[in-house]
């Protein structure tokens, strides 16, 4: 645990500290082969995260077309009409879910910053749900769309095996984010997104 730390003019009362431990799976995009846990480890030796306990009490905005992560301590600022909230809640271990559905069912799905890909299981997807397979990828996809802003969608990955450490359905990974810029005001729990601009 860190005290009284400050970052880019951002002050922590409380940072907490952990070992990188990586966790799910790493699967090749060409193949659709998950990776040995040696390769996996191989993978991350050296990568530093940045976990939730670094956005507690901030705004966060995600910008991943421009390659800007905002942080601020500013709650007061107007949020322009051109966002849309979405609502979310917390899991257990703090992660924020999302709801997403198919017209059929709805969906848990952990938003994850450190996924590549949106990802949903097959075992939880409704049997009547459209799959699309593509020449160039070893994965059938699926598209979702938000349950409270249903013009919103998204494609996602149909896989077979999930890790069982998985608290969702599926996982809103950097496809997400690279489809929106997401606004994430943590101490007060609210969630806006806005569509990246079509280039």
């Amino acid at each position: 645990m860190l005290r009284n730390v400050k970052i880019n003019n951002l002050f922590y009362e409380k940072l907490e500290i952990e070992e990188y431990k990586p966790w799910g799976a790493i699967l090749d995009i060409n193949t659709g082969e998950k990776k040995a846990k040696k390769e996996q480890n191989s993978d991350y030796q050296h990568v530093a995260v940045a976990g939730l306990g670094f956005f507690v009490n901030k705004v966060v905005t995600f910008d991943i077309i421009n390659n800007k992560l905002i942080l601020s301590d500013n709650f007061t600022k107007q949020i322009e009409k051109d966002w849309l909230e979405i609502p979310f809640t917390k899991g257990s271990k703090g992660h924020l879910i999302l709801n997403a559905t198919d017209d059929v069912k709805s969906y848990a799905l952990i938003f994850d910053t450190g996924a590549g890909k949106n990802i949903i299981s097959s075992k939880k997807l409704s049997k009547n749900k459209e799959l699309i397979k593509l020449k160039e990828f070893p994965f059938y996809i699926t598209e979702l769309s938000f349950v409270d802003i249903p013009n919103f969608k998204d494609d996602f990955i149909v896989l077979d095996g999930l890790t069982d450490d998985l608290p969702s359905d599926g996982i809103l990974g950097n496809d997400f984010l690279y489809s929106y810029i997401v606004k994430i005001d943590f101490k007060n729990q609210k969630m806006w997104i806005k569509p990246q601009p079509e280039e």
